[in-house]
């Protein structure tokens, strides 16, 4: 069974929008305050380079998911080096579910226990991992229809409200905070695509790199359309007045009075991309202990369970902390999360050219 490649490429939406609204666009506001849209731009143009790091990546043994590969790249090494990305997926988990819990507790379920938000998360979660792959890339697709729709009426109803003026005066702070901003959006939005090369290129049916591309560029003009609209539409200082600044732009939403809290039902797919982002980091890491340990199938479900207890404990340890915690204590887990991921695949990918250069030699 092989996964379609419009199926893979939502996943690639998913990826990248699932730590957009709460991790990624609070950070880059407060950063680079009405320069942010600038900072979205230079994101999506340097993020060519990791993308392109990428594709050579997974078009090396193209049969083979992205632990076999260092395994055969590095030999011992490469399980190590499988140990830290997976270790670095599941940091990516905790911090996903620790922002869907408090997006839900703080903006619909006021008086709900967030210990009770999280259980119920990590059972969706659990489920979708008990059955595959497959599953979660087919439902993917569905809902990114869904979403797509969604995405479409919001900027065709918000377009009218947009001032230009909101963006003055330009580059007040100098280019630094563009460029720490921008560093942001590749941490957090599009470096986690490297966790899709745990599906092998073979598994994807007639897999197209345009399409790819297509994809990455749609994911991020939706990112930058939402950092776009909210500036212009609220001006900065209102803007970071907010927690969650998307999500009350979309109360500026309109369909007629006779619809209440439009912003509910139109905020559902941040939470879907929450959910699928973190079924993903939890695949990855997974599928990098079997690899490692080689366990039976048997055991896999109970693994789940044990990873997914795990996580609920870190998340009721970390969601106050990290929301708490200082300037310095975000910006020293950036640069961890991108210090790793720029060394794990970078290596990865001077190896491989190693690696093709041998026989010719």
């Amino acid at each position: 069974m092989k996964i379609s490649r419009l199926e893979y490429n939502s996943l690639v939406w998913f990826l990248i929008r699932g730590c957009f609204v709460g991790v990624s666009l609070n950070n880059v506001l407060f950063i680079s305050r009405q320069d942010s849209a600038i900072a979205c731009i230079l994101a999506i143009l340097a993020g060519f380079i990791p993308l392109a790091i990428y594709f050579y990546i997974r078009n090396y043994k193209p049969d083979l998911d992205i632990a076999e590969k260092n395994q055969v790249l590095f030999g011992k090494f490469g399980t190590v080096l499988n140990l830290i990305t997976g270790i670095l997926a599941f940091t990516f988990a905790v911090i996903i579910l620790s922002d869907l819990t408090h997006f839900v507790s703080s903006q619909f379920l006021y008086y709900t226990s967030s210990i009770v938000i999280t259980i119920i998360f990590m059972i969706l979660i659990v489920y979708a991992l008990s059955k595959g792959i497959y599953t979660i890339a087919k439902s993917s697709l569905i809902i990114f229809y869904f979403v797509i729709i969604i995405a479409i009426f919001i900027v065709g109803n918000l377009i009218t409200n947009i001032e230009i003026s909101n963006f003055k005066p330009i580059l007040y702070e100098g280019i630094n905070p563009v460029i720490k901003s921008t560093i942001v959006i590749l941490t957090y939005n599009i470096l986690p695509i490297f966790f899709l090369l745990i599906i092998p290129k073979n598994k994807v049916n007639k897999d197209d790199t345009r399409m790819n591309i297509i994809f990455y560029l749609l994911s991020m003009l939706s990112i930058l359309s939402m950092c776009f609209m909210t500036i212009s539409i609220f001006g900065i200082n209102m803007a970071l007045l907010y927690e969650y600044p998307g999500f009350h732009l979309l109360r500026q939403v309109n369909i007629g009075e006779f619809v209440d809290r439009i912003e509910i039902f139109l905020s559902i797919e941040w939470i879907v991309s929450m959910c699928i982002m973190l079924m993903l980091c939890l695949y990855y890491f997974n599928k990098v202990l079997k690899r490692t340990f080689h366990y039976k199938p048997k055991f896999n479900l109970p693994i789940i369970i044990i990873e997914a207890i795990i996580l609920i404990l870190l998340e009721m340890y970390i969601i106050n902390h990290y929301i708490e915690s200082s300037e310095y204590d975000h910006n020293l887990i950036l640069y961890i999360i991108l210090g790793i991921f720029t060394f794990i695949y970078l290596i990865t990918f001077i190896r491989i050219l190693i690696a093709k250069k041998k026989p010719s030699s």
